[in-house]
């Protein structure tokens, strides 16, 4: 039982490892600002074959922190810690030839630095890029 406890826990730890220094590194560019008022940065983690990783920080005003609660408990989750909510940041690779991208991990933190959550996605796959305003300003900022 340990050893399945390893084998399940070491990777989930090297990822954080890996992650966790870009999330408090300095070298953020904002591109987005919500009509909720919710600020969003990014910054580029590494460059492979074309395909770039980013981490995207989305820092929530007042009123993005209150819709993004009711959201939840309309979908029926936990708000447990979420009325201090201050940002999420979410690892992406973002494929600019075929306007792809693939989420890899979500971090959701408080107004403190403390992580409230954090979701793995288990097996990544590229989805097409929406045509929104968010995406539009993401891979302008990202593919040029």
């Amino acid at each position: 039982m340990k050893k399945i406890s390893s084998v399940i826990f070491l990777p989930a730890l090297i990822i954080l490892l890996l992650v966790s220094p870009v999330f408090g590194s300095s070298d953020w560019v904002k591109f987005y600002t919500g009509k909720m008022g919710n600020v969003t940065s990014y910054k580029k983690v590494t460059i492979e074959k074309g395909r770039e990783k980013y981490v995207v920080k989305e820092f929530f005003s007042d009123k993005g922190r209150e819709e993004y609660i009711q959201d939840m408990i309309e979908k029926g989750l936990s708000t447990n810690g979420y009325e201090k909510l201050s940002n999420i940041q979410s690892l992406s690779e973002i494929d600019c030839k075929k306007n792809n991208i693939m989420n890899i991990s979500v971090f959701y933190f408080d107004t403190e630095g403390k992580k409230l959550d954090s979701h793995f996605v288990d097996k990544p796959k590229w989805v097409k890029i929406p045509n929104n305003s968010f995406f539009n300003s993401l891979l302008k900022e990202v593919c040029k």
